[in-house]
C-alpha cells in the first residue's frame, strides 16, 4: 500500500509538555499507511508549542489541559476527541510504516469490549522490551509482588495475545472503553498508572490484548531507573494499586519495596565506579 489513507473515525491523543520527541513522533504517525483523522496534542496548562511547519492532511489540534501531569492531560484529550476510535500515544513512540493499519484490522476482528496494544520493542533491536520470565504462567499476568509480566519470547508466534494489563504508551478501542475519570491522584511521573488503569478497565470487562505483528519502538528503556528521591513516590503509587485493587500489602509487597530501595542505592554507585 504506498498511499496513506486516513481513518475518518479516529483520533489519536498525545499527553506532552511539547519536547523535541513529539515532532519524530508525529512524522512517523502521519507517514503510516493509515493515519488517523485528527491528532490532540494535550499539553500542561498555559504551554505553546508550534507545528507551523507540519503540511498533513490530518487535522492537528492542540489544547491545554487544567492539570498538568500525563494521566489528566490524557484523559482531557480523550473527552476532547471528536471520533469514537481513540489511539492513545505517548510523545516518544516510533511507530512502523504499518503500524496502525495492522492494530487497526486486528481490533476490527475482536469484540468492541476490547483494547489493543501493538508490541514495544526497545531501542529498534528486535527484542521484547519487557522481562523475560521462567514462569510462562506469568505471561501477561501481574505476580503478586505488584510486578506487570509482559509477554515471552515463546508467544511471539500468536498474532493475537490476550493479557490481564497493557502499557499506556499506545492503546486503541472506542472512547467509551477508556477510563476518563482521573484515576492518578498523584503528582509527578506517572510511576505504575497502566497497572491502575488496566485494573479499573478489567473491572469493566474491557478485555486487553497485544498484536504482535504491529510494533512500536522506545528510543529509551521503557522501564527507567527510579534514583533514590523518586522510591518513596513509586512505593506510593504502588501501594495505592494495592489497595484499589484489594491486594493485601504482605512479606511480598514489603521485599518488593525493598529490591526497589536497595537497587536506587546500588544502581548509583555502581555507574559511579563504571565512569572512574
Amino acid at each position: 500500500m504506498s498511499k496513506s489513507i486516513i481513518q475518518k473515525n479516529l483520533s489519536c491523543v498525545i499527553p506532552s509538555i511539547g519536547n523535541k520527541k513529539l515532532i519524530a513522533t508525529l512524522i512517523r504517525l502521519l507517514s503510516g499507511t493509515y493515519i488517523p483523522a485528527e491528532v490532540i496534542i494535550s499539553l500542561p496548562p498555559k504551554k505553546k508549542i508550534s507545528l507551523a511547519k507540519f503540511n498533513y492532511n490530518t487535522k492537528i489540534r492542540v489544547i491545554n489541559g487544567k492539570i498538568k501531569g500525563q494521566v489528566p492531560q490524557r484523559i482531557f484529550g480523550i473527552k476532547k476527541a471528536r471520533y469514537n476510535l481513540i489511539l492513545q500515544s505517548d510523545d516518544d513512540i516510533y511507530f512502523e510504516k504499518n503500524t496502525l493499519e495492522k492494530l487497526i484490522n486486528s481490533y476490527e476482528r475482536l469484540n468492541k469490549k476490547s483494547m489493543v496494544a501493538p508490541l514495544m520493542i526497545y531501542n529498534s533491536v528486535k527484542i521484547n522490551l519487557f522481562k523475560l520470565e521462567t514462569n510462562k504462567h506469568q505471561c501477561g499476568n501481574i505476580d503478586r509482588f505488584g510486578n506487570a509480566h509482559y509477554i515471552k519470547n515463546c508467544c511471539l508466534g500468536k498474532k493475537i495475545i490476550k493479557t490481564n494489563w497493557l502499557p499506556g504508551g499506545c492503546l486503541l478501542s472506542e472512547k467509551k472503553n477508556f477510563i476518563i475519570k482521573n484515576f492518578f491522584p498523584f503528582k509527578g511521573k506517572a510511576y505504575n498508572e497502566d497497572l491502575i488503569d488496566s485494573f479499573l478497565r478489567n473491572k469493566k470487562k474491557i478485555s486487553h490484548f497485544v498484536i504482535t505483528n504491529s510494533k512500536i519502538y522506545l528510543k529509551k528503556n521503557y522501564d527507567p531507573d527510579i534514583n533514590t528521591l523518586e522510591v518513596l513516590k513509586y512505593i506510593k503509587t504502588k501501594s495505592y494499586y494495592f489497595k484499589l485493587s484489594n491486594r493485601k500489602t504482605d512479606i511480598f509487597f514489603y521485599l518488593s519495596c525493598f529490591k526497589i530501595i536497595i537497587g536506587s542505592i546500588i544502581k548509583p554507585i555502581l555507574k559511579f565506579i563504571k565512569v572512574r
